[in-house]
């Protein structure tokens, strides 16, 4: 019997259009009447997406409240807790059904059902009575399943036109309703687009977008505007981008349709208005080219969320702001193209037009043929703009100025092959500045030593071991008299590195320093709270975070001997998960344009079976020499005292990945040196005929090639090389 399905909204995520997917296609095997409501929201609330019931499915059994969560293993694991606040909301929501019902003098079975698209193993700690947790590819059985009372046909219908009356009426609180005091922001560019600052009533401040749906092909149109919005809500959450607000509506008015959402307004000005600041100083401008440059690149590949290649397509001096910190803030994604879905279409792009921030090639063609090195060109010439400092008259300007310029001018090379890429772009600005101006000379010192922590005292614990230049002690903030006593156990304990070298010391400081930024972005990094560029004895040059697990050269045998040759498949994904995990932390610091330097077996903790990378004393920018490494993964050019690169990571990182592989040092063959012929592998492997190992030992062989020209340059072209399937199971 077909499904009665009514559409409220939309689902949000890949694993919500799943979920629907699933329990379609099992209601629609059933010879039961069913009725699914999809993107119901049931009252006014601050966050409409986290707050609306992705499906709710009335039937023979009652009706059953689901929501859907992503529930990658950094929503499962990275947070003690996060499962139980989800649930708990799922309750709220099914609690809302519960009293509609109530309210209408029915007595209707609710069930609440949390779904979680990642099959990896949990208990939650305190799970909400009547809640119960599976993972999407179960959820059509779940909800088939009896329940404890059967409904009347009477009942159902009665329950299905309570829930539909209750939809009807909360749809204006979720439309146009909800903002107010429209006042014209960007006028300019689209016949078919304009943006407004306004009040939302749940969400104070925002930006909204109106698209007039009449101005062209409709469901062209259609496409264009909500590709803005979900380029942010699929990169969200994102300092470097705007925060939805409102989601994606088609609202009908008077005058035709319209299509809209909004974004808070953090009213960060574009480049455009603080370039006319004389404030803001030529150092400030280029370490901000430097940042925008990284975002840049950042932004596309952001291989974390899902999307494999994203292309701007509308970089200018409006669209590009200055956040907080002196950050860059991408503000506009309407003409991004997005490698998982269609073209915008051609009638829609008609309603771009080029300007002096275009790349030739695009300008020539259109939009669709606009590239990765388009991107870089409009960004290129529009922080070119931002060098112009106004000055008064006999005043010199800055030969950085003319310097940067310079760079930048490369990246508006007239051919594509000829502009460098934007990481280079801003390594190359980065070489401008000594070696001691790694850290902006603009901010006081107390900006870069802290997130939420302040300049604390702390109190030594124990000793976590001796590390090349320093010791790792587990430490404790210091608790005032007036303060609770601290816990037993070291559930509240830091990470101290204390360093005896003053020389040392300021080292140790200044690589926790430059990694501070980056380590709040990955949950593959362990976070740097402080980092003093001070030195007095007996005081941490950095406190970090304290990875509660073991190490890989601690699990690795033991999962080996567990599983090598008892589950040769699992033991091999498992493998390359560790090395995809590693790649994928170790590229946030080549964004940053850092080499980790000391990338081992002992630096890879495991934190509930995912890679948490520690230890960032070696940290440096790259071509600059370290003085400490761990001959078993380094490099060849290393081991002869060269200077670190990106590669020497993406190699100790497979060499590391191999030894826990096979339990044999990497480079170790006869009981000589193997590295001139590459890793040591044995004549014979239990798990030599598992599909996944050749993929895996084809890019550890590529990592640690003996050729320098034919290694991975950075672990986010190593990480695109992996075979996409594989990759995609093993992250």
């Amino acid at each position: 019997m077909p499904v009665a399905i009514h559409e409220h909204g939309q689902v949000y995520t890949e694993a919500g259009r799943l979920a629907v997917r699933m329990v379609t296609a099992t209601l629609n095997n059933s010879r039961d009447p069913w009725t699914l409501f999809l993107g119901a929201c049931l009252d006014e609330v601050p966050d409409q997406i986290a707050s609306s019931i992705p499906i709710l499915v009335a039937g023979p059994n009652g009706i059953t409240v689901i929501d859907v969560r992503r529930g990658d293993k950094g929503f499962v694991e990275e947070a003690t807790g996060a499962l139980e606040v989800a649930a708990v909301r799922t309750k709220s929501k099914a609690d809302r059904v519960r009293a509609i019902l109530t309210r209408a003098g029915l007595q209707v079975t609710v069930r609440a059902v949390l779904a979680v698209n990642a099959d990896v193993n949990w208990q939650m700690q305190a799970r909400p009575s009547g809640v119960r947790v599976v993972t999407v590819t179960r959820l059509g059985t779940v909800v088939t399943s009896a329940g404890n009372a059967r409904p009347t046909e009477d009942e159902m219908a009665s329950a299905c036109e309570a829930i539909e009356t209750a939809l009807t009426d909360a749809t204006d609180l979720i439309g146009l309703g909800i903002i107010r005091a429209l006042r014209p922001e960007d006028q300019s560019g689209l016949p078919f687009h304009a943006t407004y600052r306004a009040t939302h009533e749940n969400a104070g401040n925002v930006i909204l977008h109106l698209h007039d749906l009449t101005a062209g092909n409709r469901d062209e149109l259609i496409r264009v505007a909500r590709r803005g919005f979900d380029v942010i809500h699929d990169l969200s959450p994102n300092p470097s981008i705007p925060e939805a607000a409102e989601r994606f509506q088609v609202y009908p008015d008077a005058d035709g349709d319209l299509a809209f959402f909004a974004v808070r307004d953090d009213n960060y000005p574009t480049i455009s208005e603080q370039s006319a600041d004389p404030d803001w100083n030529i150092v400030h401008r280029v370490l901000f080219a430097i940042k925008a440059l990284n975002v840049l690149h950042a932004l596309h590949h952001p291989y974390e969320t899902g999307i494999r290649e994203l292309i701007l397509r509308d970089i200018s001096p409006r669209t590009v702001c200055v956040a907080l910190d002196n950050e860059p803030y991408f503000s506009r994604f309407r003409f991004a193209r997005v490698d998982t879905r269609a073209t915008i279409g051609r009638h829609a792009a008609t309603q771009w037009h080029p300007d002096e921030f275009t790349a030739p090639e695009v300008a020539e063609v259109g939009l669709g043929a606009a590239t990765f090195a388009s991107d870089v060109f409009s960004l290129s010439a529009s922080l070119i703009a931002i060098l112009d400092i106004p000055r008064e008259d006999g005043v010199a300007e800055s030969p950085l100025a003319g310097i940067a310029r310079d760079i930048l001018r490369a990246g508006m090379a007239d051919e594509e092959a000829e502009r460098p890429g934007a990481q280079e772009l801003a390594g190359r600005l980065n070489a401008v500045f000594d070696d001691d101006d790694d850290v902006d000379p603009g901010m006081d010192d107390d900006d870069f030593q802290s997130i939420g922590l302040g300049n604390g005292e702390y109190v030594m614990v124990r000793t976590l071991g001796q590390g090349g230049i320093n010791t790792a002690w587990l430490v404790r903030e210091q608790f005032d008299d007036d303060d609770p006593e601290p816990p037993a156990d070291d559930s509240d304990c830091l990470v101290g590195k204390i360093v005896l070298n003053p020389d040392d010391a300021i080292k140790v400081s200044k690589a926790h320093r430059m990694v501070r930024p980056f380590s709040t972005r990955s949950i593959h990094l362990a976070t740097v709270f402080e980092a003093t560029p001070t030195w007095s004895p007996g005081s941490p040059a950095a406190i970090i975070e304290y990875v509660r697990g073991k190490s890989l050269r601690q699990e690795a045998p033991f999962f080996r001997n567990d599983h090598g040759n008892s589950d040769p498949d699992r033991f091999v994904r498992t493998c390359f998960d560790w090395f995809v995990q590693t790649l994928e932390g170790v590229s946030y610091l080549h964004r940053g344009n850092l080499v980790h330097g000391d990338i081992s077996p002992d630096n890879l903790m495991l934190r509930d079976g995912s890679i948490v990378i520690i230890d960032y004393d070696t940290v440096t920018r790259p071509d600059r020499v370290c003085g400490f490494l761990r001959p078993d993964y380094a490099s060849p050019r290393r081991l002869q005292g060269g200077p670190s690169t990106k590669a020497d990571d993406v190699y100790a990182g497979a060499a590391s990945i191999f030894e826990c592989l096979t339990g044999n040092p990497p480079f170790l063959q006869n009981n000589r040196d193997s590295r001139r012929t590459g890793l040591a592998w044995p004549a014979t492997l239990p798990f030599d005929s598992v599909p996944t190992f050749r993929e895996l030992r084809r890019v550890l062989d590529l990592a640690t090639h003996p050729e320098v020209s034919v290694r991975y340059a950075d672990a986010y072209i190593a990480l695109m090389d992996i075979n996409p399937s594989l990759a995609s199971a093993a992250s």
